[in-house]
């Protein structure tokens, strides 16, 4: 029987920081939208920040995680931060 995989998240910032940065953004976001409502190419630039923004958070989530083999090598891992 081979040993479990451990995926660990290293948590840099609080879910209340996390919820405020997006809500800025949307906010943002909307706004673009709502001021540009009959202008098809500022709601199209505006879906793709939107859609970058999204692909953004995607990226910096997987940076922040940690893939480990085992317990040995978890272990090490959190032994290293000390």
């Amino acid at each position: 029987m081979s040993e479990p995989k451990f995926i660990v998240l290293d948590k840099t910032e609080t879910v209340f920081e996390s919820w405020a940065k997006d809500a800025v953004t949307f906010g943002f976001l909307l706004l673009c939208i709502y001021v540009s409502r009959d202008s098809a190419w500022w709601t199209f630039a505006t879906g793709c920040l939107a859609l970058l923004f999204i692909a953004g958070k995607l990226q910096l989530a997987s940076k922040r995680t940690k893939k480990c083999n085992g317990k040995d090598e978890l272990r090490a891992w959190v032994d290293s931060l000390e």
